[in-house]
């Protein structure tokens, strides 16, 4: 898996786990707003942007990854703070809630986590989804929906297109079908659970189940925001990370 590193590198740890279909480079602003306090650290999951050429396999597996990244980033007191988007969320609650201690607060944004029923019917679709993805008019249409500025649509475009069809079906079968882990419900690591206002119903019930389950879980709806703050709204978003950041 790709990582990239910017700003302190003995500094507070601020990883940011993208979502599916787009890459680190989602988080461009983040960097230059964060760069400059923390050691900010951004992963291309696998079958993703720079880590095309390997397969995601499973969230958990990916969580793993991570774990094992963190665990060396971990010395001389170094806090960590996790951020995941979509996907990138759901892999950042595994994370929390399968390695207690490693992390010291994590923000969750628009986390799927409520399994959906269709979800490996769509999985098992991914193959014909691929001619589609690879269309600039259909990747055009995506980017909209993501609030993907202009100026990120080349690497939305060269991400999408390059992302395999056996990383496709597993993105979208684990998406489906992640459900609260058991150690979410007991973990310590504060988490901020965040999801727009504008966001599908399914989602603003994740989220709400998401801060209900943790034991010190904060809900924060945003409102005017679809899915995609980190993208849509930077500098909003920024100010929601600077908070929960500070808190720790």
């Amino acid at each position: 898996m790709h990582i990239d590193h910017a700003g302190d590198r003995g500094g507070h740890v601020l990883l940011l786990i993208h979502g599916g279909g787009v890459a680190g480079w989602m988080w461009k602003r983040q960097v230059q707003q964060f760069s400059g306090r923390f050691h900010v650290v951004v992963p291309d999951l696998p079958g993703h942007g720079t880590s095309s050429a390997e397969d995601f396999a499973s969230i958990g597996q990916t969580a793993d990854e991570l774990a094992g990244l963190l665990a060396g980033l971990r010395t001389g007191g170094v806090k960590i703070t996790v951020v995941g988007f979509s996907l990138g969320a759901q892999i950042a609650v595994d994370l929390v809630s399968r390695y207690p201690g490693l992390v010291d607060s994590a923000v969750i944004v628009s986390a799927l986590a409520v399994p959906l029923a269709l979800g490996t019917a769509a999985a098992r679709a991914a193959g014909w989804l691929m001619p589609l993805a690879r269309r600039r008019w259909f990747a055009r249409l995506q980017a909209r929906a993501l609030a993907i500025r202009d100026d990120m649509f080349d690497d939305y475009y060269r991400t999408t297109a390059a992302i395999g069809g056996r990383t496709m079906e597993a993105v979208l079968r684990g998406n489906a079908a992640f459900g609260i882990p058991d150690g979410w419900r007991r973990t310590a690591t504060p988490a901020l659970v965040v999801v727009g206002q504008k966001e599908k119903a399914v989602m603003k019930r994740s989220a709400a189940l998401l801060a209900e389950a943790h034991p010190s879980g904060r809900l924060l709806i945003v409102d005017g925001a679809g899915h995609g703050l980190p993208l849509q709204d930077p500098e909003r978003f920024r100010t929601i990370l600077a908070a929960a950041a500070a808190d720790r």
